[in-house]
Formats: C-alpha cells, structure tokens, sequence
C-alpha cells in the first residue's frame, strides 16, 4: 500500500474527516510492514449513516493491533464535522444521516 493508494481512499470521504483517514491509513501500513502483513489492503473507505467505515484484508494475526486503529478513527469521526472537521454531532433530521458542526446542519437543511 503507498501513499498514492491511501489518497484514493482518503478521497472516499469528505474533507472533514480525511486527516483522521490519513493517519489512520498510516499507522495501518506501519502495522502491516512490522507485522509482515503480505496479503494487507484497504478495500474500502467510506461514509455510511453518519459514521465512518474502514474495511480492510490481510490482516490475520495482527487483527489486535488493527482493530483499534480502526475503532479510534470511528470514535474519532463520530465527533467531527464531515465537512470541516470541527466538532460534529449525529444529525439524523435530515434525508442523509450525517455528522456535521452546527454551521454545516444548518447550511445542509
């Protein structure tokens, strides 16, 4: 995985939340090199119903380094604006649940 790849990733989401991509992305390759992780790949990044979701293969026998990783990022995202990356909520008054500032809820509705 090289920094190229991750940016199409990272592309996968919006500008809010894409340094929480990045340096989960990071520390991910970090973990696959040291763990020898040669079938490691991220299948997918994305936004789905105002969370954020990190798929990703090859990672048998390092799935206790990983899955925090993951889980921060998640946390992380829950509390920041997908638009700006300010603090964010939940917002599920609308057609697409979202995490968004206060600013980008009422811009969005």
């Amino acid at each position: 995985m090289t920094d190229e790849e991750d940016e199409e990733h990272v592309r996968g989401v919006r500008e809010g939340w894409r340094p929480l991509v990045r340096e989960a992305l990071a520390e991910l390759r970090i973990i696959a090199r040291e763990e020898g992780l040669k079938g490691y790949a991220v299948a997918q990044v994305k936004q789905k119903l105002g969370g954020l979701r990190i798929y990703v293969q090859g990672i048998e026998g390092a799935r206790d380094r990983v899955g925090p990783v993951i889980r921060v990022a998640r946390e992380r995202a829950a509390v920041t604006c997908e638009e700006c990356g300010r603090p964010g909520t939940l917002r599920v008054d609308r057609e697409f649940i979202q995490t968004l500032c206060d600013a980008h809820a009422k811009a969005r509705w």
